[in-house]
């Protein structure tokens, strides 16, 4: 977690040491956020591009749209949601709260 916080967020020492956990995986949260997004970016500008390179070498009947030419994950609508039981979800509740109990009793100033 500390190499983490120092080298991708940009954190100093300090500021990682007064952290709480729950802050961390805030932090953490916001950063794969931000690079999926910038993946996603990255992956629509090769696509088109690709398309665009495919379309001007064929003829009309064998154009392809970006879509179909190179499907991406996020281009599912229909994904359903993963059903986990109760008590799958009352010991992640538990664990959860450990972990973040710990952090709190570790990380006071």
């Amino acid at each position: 977690m500390r190499k983490f916080a120092l080298g991708c967020l940009g954190y100093d020492p300090d500021r990682f040491g007064l952290m709480r956990i729950g802050d961390f995986l805030d932090a953490l949260a916001g950063y794969n956020e931000r690079e999926n997004e910038r993946i996603k970016t990255f992956a629509e500008l090769l696509r088109v591009s690709t398309a665009i390179l495919w379309n001007v070498q064929v003829s009309a009947k064998d154009k392809l749209k970006a879509k179909d030419l190179m499907p991406l994950p996020w281009d599912k609508k229909d994904l359903k949601p993963i059903m986990i039981s109760d008590e799958e979800f009352a010991r992640g509740q538990k664990l959860f709260e450990e972990i973040l109990n710990r952090g709190d009793s570790n990380n006071k100033p």
